[in-house]
């Protein structure tokens, strides 16, 4: 594989690492990373984060001795993206792809959008999808080879990936398929003891993670019903990322179809792209083609299905795996093609994927909630000791942290029904993530009457900022910014 694919996947990845704000899952990684070993656990069960320990473990490593930037606490993630690049490059070999597809695959995995998105987040699914490629590649080598090494690397790396999410018993569960399929039943035996190996993996905190588990709370966003766009929405950020048509702060804010009518170009853009990724998936051929066929399907169908069985709001980062056979797909469609298709279909996908990832940096919509900005700009304007109203009110966490941070003198209080938290009347108001804010416009309604006229408005990314009062316009006009 060419180096300088790795060197593109690391300067993307690498490039304003920090320059985003901690979203409120972040803090939760940071608020779990700060307990001891021992207690994380526990601690990551019972927060928000709600997740197995692995990840955390090794965030609280790295904070140790990187401290707790934004940039500390996301260069885990980062690595892990990195590395993921010639992982899928050696499963494409290992599977039996050629050269070119394997390269292919690689070039496109650099450049991916989603895969840059979540190699920027200080949260598990890099190291997920690092560790889960890492399994099914020496799963890969033990049934072609054979060989302890590779049968106990398989059961190490996947036990680590279920670990680090519960999500990685997707990986397990392609490999089944693969070889059950196939009807290796000696292999199959084989198999079926490595991957009860990885309990052995995890076998220690099984008592404590089924302890948290029942005794968890704030376990994520509310439950939200399936509609049937799920499938088709992941697909469309398959191609498209975050960063391309659609923001997803705008789909929660106003709606999927406002949304695309605001980006026509893009979204149509979009949707041929995926009609072409389609197509070169419809040319795939052989056995590598099949077993990348069922990594793609699992995840999906796991994550519809644990959606539905659950209650749980279904989300894109749970079926993110797929994406690894997707784009393992597309190679081998676009190296069964002639020179010049190929470097048509190729330059589209990169070209493509590459144009996300500009807006990814240069583009507020899609950007986290500023919450850092937010702070600052309050903390300049408003008097010290000053009451600021938050709705959704989950949302005061992760303000009051870049608060104590940067020692602003402001007090987020969190907004649990319109009129809640308006008396005595703030100096201000956020709102954002609107989905979870039942009546907005009520909210702003009350707290006009509880500060007095007149009110003006401003904006950071992700939040709508209200002032009342004498010194609204004033305030307002000071934090000014991108809505």
């Amino acid at each position: 594989m060419a180096p300088v694919i790795i060197l593109v996947a690391a300067a993307l990845r690498c490039f304003a690492l920090g320059s985003n704000s901690l979203w409120i899952d972040e803090l939760a990684t940071l608020q779990v990373a700060r307990h001891t070993l021992a207690e994380i656990p526990a601690a990551a069960l019972q927060s928000d984060a709600f997740e197995p320990p692995f990840y955390f473990w090794l965030t609280h490593l790295v904070a140790g001795v990187a401290g707790e930037s934004e940039t500390a606490l996301r260069v885990l993630s980062a690595l892990a993206g990195i590395a993921l690049v010639p992982l899928l490059w050696a499963l494409l070999r290992a599977l039996g792809a050629s050269q070119r597809a394997s390269v292919l695959v690689a070039a496109l995995a650099a450049v991916h959008p989603l895969l840059l998105w979540y190699s920027q987040e200080a949260r598990p699914y890099a190291l997920l999808l690092a560790l889960g490629t890492g399994s099914l590649l020496l799963l890969a080598l033990a049934l072609e080879r054979g060989g302890w090494r590779n049968w106990s690397g398989y059961t190490l790396l996947g036990g680590l990936a279920m670990l680090t999410h519960a999500v990685g018993v997707v990986f397990p569960a392609a490999g089944f398929l693969w070889v059950a399929t196939e009807r290796r039943w000696r292999a199959l035996v084989v198999f079926v003891v490595a991957s009860a190996g990885m309990l052995v993996v995890i076998a220690p905190f099984l008592l404590a993670l089924a302890q948290s588990v029942a005794q968890a709370e704030g376990t994520g966003s509310p439950p939200r019903p399936l509609t049937g766009l799920e499938v088709p929405y992941t697909l469309f950020t398959f191609v498209a990322g975050y960063s391309l048509g659609p923001a997803v702060r705008e789909i929660q804010d106003i709606g999927w179809r406002a949304s695309v009518w605001a980006h026509p170009v893009q979204t149509v853009l979009s949707a041929i792209t995926l009609g072409v990724a389609l197509l070169m998936v419809a040319l795939a051929r052989g056995r590598a083609a099949v077993r990348l066929a069922m990594l793609f399907a699992v995840p999906v169908l796991a994550t519809v299905l644990g959606s539905a069985v659950t209650g749980k709001a279904y989300s894109v980062r749970y079926a993110l795996p797929a994406v690894l056979g997707l784009l393992g797909l597309v190679a081998l469609g676009l190296a069964s093609l002639g020179p010049r298709p190929r470097a048509l279909a190729t330059g589209l996908l990169a070209g493509v994927f590459v144009w996300a990832d500009l807006q990814w940096f240069t583009l507020s919509r899609y950007w986290k909630e500023d919450s850092r900005s937010a702070v600052a700009c309050l903390a300049r304007v408003l008097p010290p000791g000053a009451l600021v109203a938050v709705a959704p009110a989950y949302m005061t966490s992760v303000l009051r942290h870049y608060a104590a941070r940067s020692g602003a003198d402001i007090t987020p209080v969190g907004l649990q029904s319109p009129r809640d938290g308006l008396e005595p009347a703030p100096s201000a108001l956020l709102l954002t993530r609107l989905h979870h804010v039942p009546a907005p416009d009520v909210i702003v309604d009350a707290f006009a009457d509880a500060a007095g006229p007149p009110l003006a408005t401003a904006a950071v990314p992700g939040y709508r900022m209200y002032f009342a009062g004498p010194r609204a316009a004033a305030s307002a006009a000071a934090c000014g910014g991108s809505p």
